[in-house]
């Protein structure tokens, strides 16, 4: 069964991060802010002047580009994979989210010096929506996992445990004397 939900967020998140790196770079004078003003914060007439110039433009642009490929590669191997959630689409998730979170953190790090206004609150959304997006991947990893049949393996040891079992019954009904009805009858 294919991860419809999880391939959902990892493309909304790819696009959200994209879509971030391009606003960064289209005014390098003023990547932060555009960056800041495109989550929803807005930052103050008096915060222009300080606008984080042309290197810092490029490194958002850079860390949000790499934020939006890691998205990008947990979408691919979610949607090419055999369809079990597990070691390397977990690991690739896990990074994506990771870097998701230490993106908009550095965010707000570097623009929390600035006067802008609304920055932790659009910080605290950004960070809540990942935060969501991560427990519906995991909420879904477990739904499909539990509704997914049982190997070979499960089914070896479902058995052998009856079968323990069945033969546990057997030799207390054996001890107890119940398994024949005359010594039942006497006592």
């Amino acid at each position: 069964m294919r991860h419809i939900l999880t391939m959902l967020i990892a493309f909304h998140w790819m696009t959200v991060f994209a879509m971030l790196a391009i606003v960064s770079t289209v005014d390098p004078e003023h990547g932060m802010f555009a960056a800041l003003r495109f989550l929803g914060a807005v930052p103050l007439p008096a915060a222009s002047a300080l606008g984080g110039g042309p290197l810092a433009a490029a490194f958002l642009a850079v860390v949000f580009a790499v934020a939006s490929v890691l998205f990008l590669w947990t979408l691919l191997t979610v949607s090419l994979g055999d369809g079990a959630f597990g070691g390397e689409t977990d690991a690739v998730a896990r990074r994506a989210f990771g870097s998701g979170i230490a993106v908009l953190s550095l965010l707000l790090m570097g623009a929390g010096l600035l006067p802008v206004s609304g920055l932790f609150v659009t910080s605290a959304v950004a960070l809540a929506a990942l935060l969501a997006s991560y427990l519906a991947v995991h909420a879904e990893r477990w739904a499909v996992s539990s509704l997914s049949s049982p190997d070979h393996a499960d089914l070896h040891a479902a058995v052998r445990v009856m079968a323990a079992g069945a033969a546990h019954n057997a030799m207390l009904t054996r001890l107890s004397g119940r398994a024949n009805p005359e010594t039942f009858e006497a006592h």
